[in-house]
């Protein structure tokens, strides 16, 4: 509940109208291509779909980050838009990135995510009170 309020101080204008529901993160990410990756300047020109604050990691090492959704990541990647994908190792069998990206390589300084989920405030309140 303390994280709660602190996350309200930071972005008070942006939960006033909301109510959080909870809160999440992921774990640390791995970079799924279609090339091994063994070394950093392997990342070099590639092509990589990355979301938040790896963006600018992936353009400290060389890599030109492209930002799309996870349900256009398949077939970008079919397709050769991008050359790697950051994510959990999960979305090789959930998304079937395992059918597009044959390598995985462990780097958790591009991939963490925060999420909250919100409801707003007028539909919390006209909800059954037993809820």
């Amino acid at each position: 509940m303390r994280f709660i309020q602190h996350l309200s101080r930071i972005f008070r204008k942006e939960l006033e109208d909301v109510k959080v529901l909870y809160l999440g993160a992921t774990g640390p990410g791995w970079m799924h291509s279609k090339k091994p990756i063994r070394i950093v300047e392997d990342i070099k020109g590639l092509k990589i779909r990355v979301t938040g604050g790896g963006i600018l990691g992936i353009k400290a090492v060389g890599g030109d980050p492209i930002a799309m959704t996870m349900g256009e990541v398949y077939l970008a990647g079919k397709k050769g838009i991008i050359d790697a994908n950051i994510g959990p190792p999960e979305i090789l069998e959930g998304w079937k990135h395992h059918e597009v990206f044959k390598y995985s390589t462990f780097v958790p300084h591009f991939y963490s995510e925060f999420q909250y989920i919100v409801m707003n405030w007028a539909k919390w309140n006209r909800l059954p009170k037993d809820l």
